[in-house]
């Protein structure tokens, strides 16, 4: 079952609009999203700038290679600018189409990039 449709999406974006841009932890664990919330989440979070912390584990929907890719065409040019905990689980990523588009998703990242490469 479904808990964070796009209508659920939009309307966290309405009840929190005036919250989302000092938005710095959000926690959407176990909600079951999928591709057709992915575009809306990227554009929801997208008016997050100071998002550090995202919960997405539990969400085997968001992980395919199609909904990547239209989560990553919702959040824009912008990407996470402040991000430095993304969690997911790996085994979420279900094939290598999928680990592509993840892998994009993470160059968008500037502060993980930076904790991938200090751990190296």
């Amino acid at each position: 079952r479904q808990l964070c449709s796009g209508d659920g999406i939009e309307g966290l974006m309405a009840g929190l609009a005036g919250e989302l841009p000092r938005l710095e932890r959000l926690g959407l664990r176990n909600c079951h999203m999928d591709f057709g919330a992915a575009k809306l989440l990227g554009q929801f979070l997208r008016k997050c700038p100071y998002l550090v912390e995202l919960v997405l584990a539990g969400n085997q929907g968001l992980f395919t290679a199609a909904a990547l890719k239209s989560f990553s065409e919702g959040l824009g040019d912008e990407g996470f600018p402040r991000l430095s905990d993304l969690k997911i689980e790996l085994m979420q990523l279900e094939d290598e189409a999928a680990n592509e588009a993840y892998a994009r998703l993470l160059q968008r990242c500037p502060r993980i990039q930076q904790s991938l490469r200090s751990c190296r």
